[in-house]
Parts: C-alpha cells; structure tokens; sequence
C-alpha cells in the first residue's frame, strides 16, 4: 500500500466509512436528520434568548427542548414531527 491507500483508510476511519458520495450515515445520522437537528436548534436558541429576556417561562423550556432532543432522537421523521411539535408548543399555550 502506498501513503495515499493509507490517508484513505484513516479518513474513512474517523468518518465512520462514510464516503463522499457513498449514502451511508455519519454518527448514526442521516444528512436531513443533521440539516432538521441544526435548524431546531437554531429555533431553539432564539427561543431561549427570547424567553429569557422576556421572562416568557413557555418559550425559554420550549427553547432548551429543541436544542436538547436531538441529541437523543436520531430517526429524521421524529426529528421532524417533535421539532414542529416543540417550535408550535409556546403559541398554543399563549392561545389556548
């Protein structure tokens, strides 16, 4: 094997063999589960920054919420359907 097998081998080491092009999962994540956690997260952190300013109790547990699951949640769907779920959960509760 020459230095370039070897750099090949050790990259798909650290990515868990997962390959450019190669329709695998990183981390046990798909690339729409990783792209729907980041955009909860990024709702979630506007949540917690707005409640916490504004005192809005709903809003600031229902920003920890969504940074927080999608470390425990790894199917998209869920992802997607407790994001949704989460993101709408201040609003009902002011509205109800």
């Amino acid at each position: 094997m020459n230095s370039g097998d070897d750099f090949v081998d050790a990259a798909q080491g650290l990515s868990g063999g997962l390959t450019p092009g190669s329709k695998g999962m990183l981390f046990g994540l798909s690339m729409w589960a990783i792209l729907a956690s980041l955009l909860f997260s990024s709702v979630g952190l506007f949540y917690f920054k707005r409640g916490k300013d504004t005192s809005d109790t709903p809003l600031l547990v229902s920003g920890i919420a969504l940074v927080v699951y999608p470390y425990f949640v790894t199917d998209t769907l869920y992802i997607i359907v407790i994001g949704a779920a989460l993101t709408a959960l201040p609003w009902a509760l002011r509205n109800l």
